[in-house]
């Protein structure tokens, strides 16, 4: 129900949450939007602000999480970034063979 567009400027990245809205509350949309920059942040190896979860309950977090010691630190972001350099190279040749075919048809 949710999309979410993102843009980049100055190395700061920006978010517009297109809610499903009259469907869903305001006050279940603010959860969703709050929810996924946390994840987003803990993703990108980042700490959350104490006011992170401001409108969703929170339990009291143990001193260390489990997955802290099987995830290590950004690789999740370094997953992301191999599959899609891997995804890019795997259609290489689609990709000399459009532009290829792009050329041909301008010249002639």
């Amino acid at each position: 129900l949710y999309q979410v567009s993102c843009m980049s400027i100055n190395n700061k990245l920006h978010l517009t949450f297109h809610p499903a809205s009259p469907l869903v509350s305001e006050e279940t949309n603010k959860k969703f939007a709050d929810m996924f920059v946390a994840l987003l942040t803990v993703v990108a190896g980042g700490k959350l602000p104490e006011d992170a979860f401001s409108s969703v309950k929170k339990k009291e977090p143990s001193s260390e999480s489990a997955l802290d010691n099987l995830i290590p630190k950004n690789s999740l972001v370094a997953l992301a970034a191999t599959y899609g350099v891997y995804g890019i190279a795997s259609h290489f040749g689609a990709w000399v063979k459009f532009i290829g075919s792009v050329s041909e048809m301008y010249e002639g």
